[in-house]
């Protein structure tokens, strides 16, 4: 609703945030679930400063139940360079992309054979698959890859991950199998846990793809935080929220 009632912000930026119902096509694709969603959008002339200042609120929001958490992060070009490099075509990308989002390497070298990608891509896509740590974990694995890899979005992902607070890094996570709609979403995408829900509550990234359908020029960033998930915690008895009092500064 955000991206229909604003216009583009001409090189400045809109941030933004909302608190609606929306509709999602249930798991059985019978009908649709009406869930409640909070969120944030930044749009306009996103640069790295927006993007960190975007993941150290999505950072932030999952520390403020009170729970252990985990912010897993990605890039979506470093695992689009390898696509354009393997050649794949449109169908097979979407069905990689399947694969590597379910980490199954063994199903994922299959369509590889069956594509024609080459021992040495398939073997670096299997490996990207399997990546998961902290950003200094990861990006010290990442240099066996040497020209493999995409330099300049690495560059960027190491960036906004290292301009974190030491205290929201510690929650961060390097996962390449965090992925999204690649029709919409472009760059840096992440995803959000809280210990006792065993599915993401948060999930964002840029989409500028998305921007461009709706006819858009602005870039984009933003994330939802699925409250329907945290109001069945919080249902439970377990939910540990530190809700700061009316007219004090969070």
């Amino acid at each position: 609703s955000i991206i229909k009632n604003t216009r583009d912000a001409q090189n400045g930026l809109l941030k933004l945030y909302y608190d609606e119902r929306v509709y999602r096509v249930g798991a059985d694709s019978s009908g649709f679930r009406e869930i409640r969603q909070t969120g944030l959008e930044c749009m306009g002339s996103v640069d790295g400063e927006a993007l960190a200042e975007v993941l150290e609120l999505a950072a932030e929001s999952l520390l403020f139940t009170g729970r252990d958490a985990v912010l897993n992060v990605s890039h979506l070009s470093v695992l689009e360079g390898l696509f354009d490099r393997a050649g794949l075509s449109a169908e097979e990308r979407v069905r990689v992309t399947a694969l590597v989002t379910e980490k199954n390497v063994h199903e994922l070298k299959a369509e590889c054979g069956r594509a024609g990608v080459s021992a040495e891509l398939t073997n670096a896509l299997a490996a990207l698959t399997g990546f998961y740590g902290t950003p200094e974990q990861v990006f010290s694995e990442l240099a066996a890859f040497g020209d493999l890899s995409d330099a300049e979005a690495l560059g960027q992902l190491r960036q906004v991950c290292g301009s974190l607070p030491k205290e929201l890094r510690n929650i961060v996570r390097v996962d390449f199998s965090v992925t999204g709609n690649t029709k919409y979403y472009n760059g840096i995408v992440f995803k959000g846990f809280i210990e006792g829900i065993p599915s993401a509550v948060l999930s964002g990234g840029q989409y500028d793809g998305l921007m461009a359908s709706m006819g858009r020029k602005d870039r984009a960033v933003g994330f939802a935080v699925y409250m329907d998930l945290l109001e069945r915690l919080c249902s439970s008895g377990t939910a540990r929220y530190n809700i700061e009092p009316a007219g004090t500064e969070a």
